[in-house]
């Protein structure tokens, strides 16, 4: 089932450990492995969403 992202989930992720995140992800996008499938949301947010992920996969190595 997924879930609207708001500004407010953004924010929070930038600021969260990367197994938050990824928590998160799994919540809204309900599959984790296929991520990249937010086809409910628009293309800035997944570009923002992908960008974070970036960040916290860099962190957690």
């Amino acid at each position: 089932m997924t879930e609207n992202i708001s500004e407010g989930d953004l924010m929070q992720w930038q600021n969260s450990s990367a197994d938050n995140f990824v928590e998160s992800l799994k919540r809204i996008n309900g599959n984790f492995e296929n991520y990249h499938e937010f086809g409910h949301v628009d293309i800035d947010t997944r570009r923002r969403i992908l960008s974070i992920f970036c960040e916290r996969f860099q962190e957690s190595s």
